[in-house]
């Protein structure tokens, strides 16, 4: 999956805006920014999968986050 289509899925832009900014964000801190359905859960598996992110607790870290933006 590339990074494009990592994006049009729903919430994966305020994600990754909140990881690059904060580094580690809580999960409930994404969801009540981008609702907690499907496809944010899909968003987050395959930003997992592609190593960008990894959970940590009841968060998100930013995993790999220069390659993302280079």
């Amino acid at each position: 999956m590339s990074v494009f289509s990592l994006i049009a899925l729903k919430g994966t832009q305020i994600i990754l805006t909140e990881l690059s900014e904060k580094e580690e964000v809580k999960y409930s801190e994404l969801t009540s920014a981008v609702g907690h359905s499907t496809k944010t859960s899909r968003a987050l598996s395959q930003m997992e999968k592609q190593e960008f992110i990894e959970r940590k607790g009841y968060g998100l870290q930013t995993k790999c986050f220069d390659h993302l933006v280079k």
